[in-house]
């Protein structure tokens, strides 16, 4: 008895539907665990910090920013829910365009170790247009990770010197 191809036919398309569709169709989102900037709708890319672990409790916020022609905006930052704090902006080409890209960067304060939060408010107003984005990021500190004990040369220098003289008393006695 011969198998009956039909039957498999729809199987197949959808299966092949249900693999394909996510992949052509992907959102993008931002991962849990990562160092790669982190894009939004608003225009802003954030390169640190990101959703990882650093092992220095002073880190940088890093971005940079499409701003659109015409429109005034603003950007501003908090750590862990503290105060608002503006991002000084910098432009990053005298070209005139669609969109004027700006670079920000501020060391943020001494963290302690733990998780926190970043948070970053974009404002974006123009005589027909006005909205405003909230990014967070969340990040650990883990200032002692990675820390490996350091000896000093002096201390490495008198060792080698101490075992040295112990080296040539002994060699001078088995000869005595």
């Amino acid at each position: 008895m011969k198998p009956n191809n039909r039957t498999f036919k729809p199987l197949t398309l959808k299966l092949l539907i249900l693999f394909l569709v996510p992949i052509i169709f992907a959102v993008p989102f931002v991962k849990a665990n990562t160092d790669e900037p982190i894009s939004y709708t608003s225009g802003v890319t954030v390169y640190s910090p990101v959703n990882t672990t650093y092992t220095t409790n002073n880190v940088i916020l890093n971005l940079t920013f499409m701003w659109g022609l015409g429109m005034d905006c603003s950007l501003n930052y908090s750590i862990d829910e503290a105060e608002q704090q503006p991002i000084p902006l910098v432009k990053q080409d005298s070209d005139i365009h669609v969109t004027v890209p700006f670079t920000g960067s501020v060391e943020l304060p001494p963290l302690a170790n733990g998780q926190h939060i970043l948070s970053i408010y974009v404002s974006a107003e123009s005589a027909s247009y006005s909205n405003a984005w909230t990014h967070i990021i969340c990040f650990t500190i883990d200032g002692d990770s990675n820390i490996i004990p350091e000896f000093s040369s002096w201390l490495i220098l008198s060792l080698f010197l101490v075992c040295s003289f112990v080296i040539v008393l002994f060699k001078k006695k088995i000869q005595y």
